[in-house]
Parts: structure tokens; C-alpha cells; sequence
């Protein structure tokens, strides 16, 4: 079984502002953090269940918000602006 997980900073529990949607907001750093937790638990669940691959596309804005250093390794992400099914 192959997953695609698409992400969205909007959404992500506690992420409730726009200071934490927007790159100079002064909660972004925070919803970052969230979202690739959340993201990682996603990632879990799915390999949990049987997944062989697991692939995240960073879906909000041009995709600079996972934390690609945090993010579990087993995963394949994408990110960045210009990329299929954004």
C-alpha cells in the first residue's frame, strides 16, 4: 500500500491565527512545529496499517513549512513551489 499524505498548515490543531500561517508571523516557527509533528503521527498510522511508501507534499503556500530534519525518515517529502498536484 502506497500513501500520499497532503499537509496543510491551516487545520493543524492549536494553529487558530494568522501569526501562525504566515512566514513573518511571529507564531510561525510554532505551527511549523506542530504541523510536522501532526505530519509524523500521519506517517506513523500509516506504516502502522501495512504502508510500504509514504509520501508528504507540504501543501501550504509554495511548501517551505515541514521541518524536513524532524520529519520521520521513512517518508518521502515534497515541498517547494512548483510540483504536480499543488
Amino acid at each position: 500500500m502506497k500513501i500520499y499524505i497532503s499537509a496543510d498548515i491551516e487545520g493543524i490543531g492549536c494553529v487558530v491565527r494568522g501569526e501562525h500561517a504566515s512566514t513573518s508571523g511571529r507564531d510561525y516557527d510554532t505551527a511549523r512545529r506542530l504541523m510536522t509533528q501532526e505530519v509524523n503521527a500521519a506517517i506513523r498510522g500509516a506504516f502502522d496499517a501495512g504502508a510500504r511508501e509514504v509520501t508528504v507534499c507540504d501543501a501550504h503556500n509554495t511548501g517551505p513549512n515541514l521541518l524536513p530534519e524532524s520529519l520521520d525518515k521513512r517518508a518521502v517529502l515534497v515541498m517547494g513551489g512548483s510540483r504536480r498536484g499543488y
